[in-house]
């Protein structure tokens, strides 16, 4: 991958991941967004966390359409990512100390 690919993977991904900042009871799209930015490092605790609140039936503020399968999904999707995007970083990590 070139440097310029590299830059920019890692300026999209800071995009995204401020998403995980979000709260719960974000409108629209939002939720979703958010739920995707913990994806991506592979924030565990806090979709942990989500599963075991929705299977408690506290929804978090969560807007309807977001169910329990989408928390599920996304703790799936961690846990296949979560050493791709580990390996991603560092990689991205070594071009910006690089200084090019």
């Amino acid at each position: 991958m070139e440097h310029r690919e590299i830059w920019l993977s890692s300026l999209l991904l800071g995009r995204g991941l401020r998403h995980a900042t979000l709260p719960t009871a974000a409108p629209g799209t939002r939720p979703i967004w958010h739920l995707a930015a913990l994806v991506l490092p592979s924030d565990a605790a806090k979709l942990k966390f989500y599963q075991a609140s929705f299977e408690a039936g506290d929804r978090l503020g969560f807007v309807p359409y977001i169910t329990k399968d989408y928390i599920d999904r996304a703790m799936s999707l961690a846990g296949e990512y979560s050493s791709g995007f580990r390996s991603r970083m560092a990689q991205i990590r070594r071009v910006e100390n690089s200084g090019q």
